[in-house]
């Protein structure tokens, strides 16, 4: 059970709960809420499960991945299918990052083609109103061909995002090693007279960014014509001398094809020793502000995430608040995300058990301030990871607690926590 607790500098004093939802056929090591994403909405979820069996239990395969999709009415939100795509195969790990907008989702299979990786378009019966038939509408694969985080992987779920006719899609460790590249993210369109999506341009951090291997992509969002895209291995400093700072891009779109899109903004630690920070672990945005994420390290220096703000008269993007906790919370900035004045940020590995925790904030005359921490009451266990990843549309908010059990026979199932008002009326 998932209890909100009162934040020391706000008025909410009462406590509220809300009940865990597990996979309707739940797996051992199946780590749903991988990734998850509501539609615009927010009557619509879509949750990553990569370590789901092929649904076909003759068939053998194993971390072939599903996504499951969530539909809310009456107040209540259920499980209405689970995909998977159409010729599965072992270690796909098919869910890892997913994004839902509109009549599309998007899914990534980062272990597609032994590690090579692809995604998945799914389309929805928009003659369904109750959203419950989705089927597969294309795949496509890496264009490197190479094994460089296309899609993202098992520990890194930002790696896709969707808004109306645009999706990107990142491969973190390209032009570089096994754990850190460079970095590339990938834009497609959707073609309406072709009837298919298809590839616009390639996204590079710039000159001399792109010398570094800074994980450029290992996070990524879009919001209209606008695309944020997370660094966190980006080495600060006139000669690189903080290491792991981070840093964060904004890139916009005023037209067609790889001539339409601009460096909008670099975001940037204010910070005098940015050192292990991590900013751009994971990164959001709604409209004219951002929050990025940095998740600090196991204990120095302590995780935080930053709002940022564009100004429509100077063009410029500066730091506007910095979001922190107001009690110890390892891995804070793990997970960000905003909608309007709404923020959540997670934080997987607070607790003494390591159960985790998500902050919300609520922007208010200007002042950003917490005002509700979601705990878990009756961790299922050890590394529950609540807050490992997040998605929130207004004042709907997903938590996902990657690392959930739903009994001690079945471990790591994962699990999802629904929030449909936040802050929740019957918490004030």
């Amino acid at each position: 059970m998932i209890v909100a607790i009162s934040s020391p500098a706000n008025a909410f004093t009462d406590e509220c709960t809300q009940d865990p939802i597990y996979p309707v056929n739940p797996y051992e090591n199946g780590y749903a809420a991988s990734d998850c994403s509501l539609d615009g909405n927010g009557s619509l979820a879509l949750i990553g499960e990569f370590g789901a069996p092929d649904l076909d239990p003759q068939s053998g395969l194993t971390s072939v991945g599903a996504a499951l999709i969530f539909h809310h009415a009456s107040g209540v939100w259920t499980e209405v299918q689970k995909i998977q795509h159409a010729l599965p195969a072992s270690n796909d790990v098919f869910g890892a990052s997913v994004a839902v907008s509109g009549r599309f989702a998007i899914v990534s299979a980062p272990g597609r083609s032994s590690g090579v990786g692809g995604i998945f378009f799914f389309e929805r019966d928009v003659l369904e109103p109750s959203s419950s038939q989705w089927s597969q509408f294309s795949e496509i694969g890496n264009p490197s061909g190479e094994v460089d985080g296309f899609g993202g992987s098992t520990t890194q779920h930002e790696a896709v995002a969707i808004d109306g006719s645009i999706a990107v899609v990142s491969a973190h460790l390209a032009d570089g090693g096994t754990s850190v590249g460079s970095g590339r993210v990938y834009v497609y369109v959707y073609d309406v007279i072709q009837s298919q999506w298809v590839y616009e341009t390639t996204l590079k951090p710039p000159y001399p960014d792109d010398t570094q291997e800074c994980s450029f992509g290992y996070s990524v969002e879009i919001d209209g014509n606008r695309v944020i895209v997370g660094a966190p291995f980006f080495a600060a400093g006139t000669s690189g001398q903080y290491t792991r700072a981070g840093k964060a891009y904004v890139f916009t779109r005023t037209g067609p094809g790889a001539s339409g899109w601009t460096l909008e903004g670099q975001l940037v630690s204010d910070s005098s020793d940015p050192s292990y920070e991590y900013l751009g672990w994971s990164v959001s945005i709604d409209g004219n502000a951002a929050l990025v994420g940095a998740k600090g390290g196991t204990s120095s220096p302590a995780g935080f995430a930053t709002v940022f703000a564009y100004s429509v008269s100077t063009h410029q993007w500066s730091s506007y608040a910095d979001l922190n906790p107001s009690t110890t919370a390892i891995g804070f900035g793990f997970s960000v995300a905003l909608s309007s004045s709404m923020a959540v940020v997670g934080a997987p590995f607070a607790g003494t058990d390591l159960s985790g925790r998500a902050f919300v904030y609520r922007r208010s005359s200007g002042a950003w301030n917490e005002v509700l921490i979601l705990d878990s009451s009756s961790p299922s266990g050890p590394v529950d990871q609540l807050g490992a990843t997040l998605a929130l549309r207004g004042s709907q908010a997903i938590i996902g607690a990657l690392g959930s059990s739903e009994t001690s026979q079945m471990p790591k199932t994962g699990s999802v926590v629904f929030f449909g008002d936040l802050p929740d009326p019957d918490c004030q």
